[in-house]
């Protein structure tokens, strides 16, 4: 087990309307979380329609983690391909895990 620190969570939101939002109930539990229990924990929410939107979100959230010294710990709630490829946004673009990993060096 890594000794990984972070003292923020960054919820990439790509499910689909209509679909139970599990990205949603996830950040209500986090900020309650932070509220009662892990003070001073950060929660970040972005919704993720196209892989433009998840260039974006990752730009801002590096921007912040710049700026305000945030150490986030990401989570990407979606769907994957069919062919397992990687990880699908709301518009059914696929984004490969390189991809992602490209985009949160930048």
């Amino acid at each position: 087990m890594s000794d990984a620190k972070f003292n923020s969570v960054a919820i990439f939101d790509a499910i689909s309307e209509g679909e139970l939002n599990t990205a949603r109930h996830l950040r209500e539990d986090l900020m309650d979380i932070a509220e009662y229990i892990a003070h001073g924990l950060d929660v970040r929410y972005f919704r993720v329609d196209s892989a433009d939107d998840m260039e974006s979100c990752i730009s801002v959230l590096l921007g912040e983690a710049t700026e305000h010294g945030l150490i986030p710990w990401g989570h990407i709630e979606g769907h994957g391909s069919t062919d397992e490829s990687g990880f699908r946004t709301v518009d059914t673009h696929i984004l490969a895990g390189l991809a992602l990993k490209d985009l949160s060096r930048h």
